[in-house]
């Protein structure tokens, strides 16, 4: 154990503890793993230069083209796509572990590490 101490003098052992019933954990998981999936998406769609378009029924590629534009645009529906995926995804992740890691809890009655490795195997 290292003898690290916080901003107020407390052991810096957990950064944060995790407490609470397990709606609220659960909720948390959720939307963190929804923030995370959204930055990742973000990253993502910032990453490639190419813009998102959607496919239309025929098999051509749509695109939108103005005045100023000199190619194709980015379609809102394909970028919402895309950011929605990764951000459902994960939260989906991060909700089933959290939950699965409470109901061991309360099943064993134990705070310990095995709760954290029944929620990683689910």
């Amino acid at each position: 154990m290292t003898n690290l101490k916080n901003y107020w003098g407390d052991p810096n052992d957990r950064p944060h503890k995790v407490e609470g019933p397990c709606l609220d954990r659960t909720l948390n998981a959720t939307l963190m793993g929804a923030a995370a999936g959204t930055f990742y998406a973000a990253c993502q769609l910032a990453w490639y230069p190419d813009p998102v378009t959607s496919p239309t029924t025929g098999g051509a590629v749509k695109r939108f083209t103005s005045t100023r534009a000199t190619g194709p645009v980015s379609d809102y529906k394909a970028i919402a796509r895309t950011i929605s995926r990764p951000a459902f995804w994960m939260s989906a992740a991060c909700a089933t572990f959290a939950s699965v890691e409470c109901l061991a809890e309360s099943a064993r009655g134990k705070k310990d590490p095995w709760n954290a490795s029944i929620g990683g195997m689910a």
